[in-house]
C-alpha cells in the first residue's frame, strides 16, 4: 500500500491519499479543503472512494467537489450524516465561506470490509469526538480521524462528543493485537504501542 499524505484546509487536516499498488485502485481519506492541491497529490488518478472518518468539516470542505469530479462514492457513518449540512457547518463557528455539501453513497458500519483492489479496509466505529467516528484499519496501518493523536485523542465537548464513550473507544483501538502505523487526523503519525504506553487516556482504558 501507498501512502500520501496532504495538510489541507483551515485546521491543518491530514488528507490521506491510499493505493492498492497492484491495482492502482486508490481513495481518499477525509479531503478537508485545497481541493487543487489534493487534485495535484492524485497525479491523474481517479479514486474509487472518499472516505470520511467523521462528518466534522474540516475533514470534508474538498469532499464534494472531489465527487463530482471524479465520481468518487462518499462514505460516512449515518450518525455523522447530518453534519455535512451547510447550516451545522456554518453553526460550527468556525467556517464562514460558501459550502458545497457533499452527499453520501453509502455508510461506514462498524464490522464492514472495504474492498479496494487487494486492499481490504476494516472499520470500526469509534465514538467519542462525535457519534459516527470511525477508525479504518488496513494491514498493519490505522487511519483514526480525530479519536486517536500522537499521545492525545479527539475533544469531547462537540455536539456528539462523549467522554465516556471516547474511553471505551481509546480501550478498543488500545487492546488490538499487534503493531500498527498510526495516521490520525491531525499532527504527526505514532505507533500504537506508543500510544499504549505514553497516551494518558489510552493507557488508563486499557489497565
Amino acid at each position: 500500500m501507498k501512502i500520501k499524505t496532504v495538510i489541507v484546509g483551515l485546521l491543518q487536516t491530514n488528507c490521506y491519499i491510499i493505493e492498492d499498488e497492484v491495482s492502482a485502485k486508490c481513495a481518499v481519506i477525509d479531503p478537508g479543503g485545497n481541493f487543487d492541491r489534493i487534485s495535484e497529490a492524485l497525479e491523474g488518478r481517479m479514486p474509487e472512494y472518499i472516505i470520511l472518518t467523521h462528518g466534522h468539516f474540516d475533514h470534508l470542505l474538498a469532499a464534494a467537489r472531489l465527487q463530482r469530479e471524479t465520481g468518487a462514492k462518499v462514505l460516512v457513518h449515518k450518525l455523522d450524516e447530518g453534519m455535512m449540512q451547510e447550516k451545522y457547518v456554518k453553526n460550527s463557528g468556525y467556517f464562514r465561506g460558501n459550502f458545497d455539501a457533499p452527499k453520501a453513497d453509502g455508510y461506514l458500519t462498524d464490522g464492514m470490509t472495504i474492498e479496494l483492489g487487494q486492499l481490504k479496509l476494516t472499520v470500526l466505529n469509534t465514538p467519542g469526538h462525535s457519534k459516527g467516528s470511525c477508525v479504518i484499519i488496513c494491514g498493519d496501518c490505522i487511519f483514526s480521524g480525530d479519536t486517536l493523536f500522537y499521545e492525545s485523542w479527539g475533544r469531547c465537548d462537540l455536539d456528539g462528543g462523549d467522554d465516556n464513550e471516547m474511553l471505551q473507544s481509546l480501550r478498543r483501538i488500545g487492546k488490538l493485537d499487534g503493531e500498527y502505523t498510526v495516521y490520525p487526523g491531525h499532527g504527526e503519525s505514532t505507533l500504537l504501542s506508543h500510544e499504549r504506553q505514553y497516551n494518558y487516556l489510552m493507557r488508563a482504558a486499557i489497565l
